[in-house]
């Protein structure tokens, strides 16, 4: 009977690992047109309104994030400065069905997630005009543009932690 080296078998267990990353990695969620950043706005601290930020990967990953409209003196002095803004972001799983996005929000503690179930928020997609109408669980609609082909760095940073 023959025996496997040891470094036999750590090649055979790198080889392993890498076809399972490369599987992986071959089954995209979501297209390419749907992914990347879609906006109310510019930017969360656009404007008089709170903003919505949703930020998609082709791997289903994404971050959902709104900002609360700005804050008013209450002396009701105008100095020009913006005023401050409440900041609120969360992961999420998405899934697509036809022109159907489901988002869920994700944590990496399955039993977490069971519990986050009931927060999903709902968007369709109308290629016509590059647009997401997105509803939660709590009423409103969205609507979304795609600000960017692209997710910024920073989001794909924070969320490389999460996966």
């Amino acid at each position: 009977m023959r025996t496997v080296s040891r470094s036999m078998r750590r090649r055979s267990l790198l080889m392993l690992f890498y076809i399972w990353h490369v599987a992986a990695s071959a089954g995209d969620v979501l297209p390419s047109y749907l992914t990347g950043t879609w906006a109310t706005a510019a930017s969360l601290y656009e404007g008089d309104e709170g903003q919505s930020e949703l930020h998609l990967f082709s791997d289903g990953f994404g971050l959902m994030a709104g900002s609360t409209p700005p804050a008013k003196r209450a002396e009701g002095v105008n100095d020009g400065k913006p005023g401050l803004r409440a900041l609120v972001g969360f992961p999420v799983r998405v899934t697509l069905e036809k022109d159907a996005l489901l988002a869920r929000p994700f944590s990496p503690d399955e039993s977490e997630n069971r519990k986050l179930a009931g927060g999903a928020i709902n968007c369709h997609y109308d290629s016509s005009g590059a647009l997401l109408t997105c509803k939660g669980p709590v009423g409103g609609a969205l609507k979304l543009t795609r600000r960017s082909e692209a997710v910024p760095r920073e989001i794909e940073q924070m969320l490389e932690t999460l996966r």
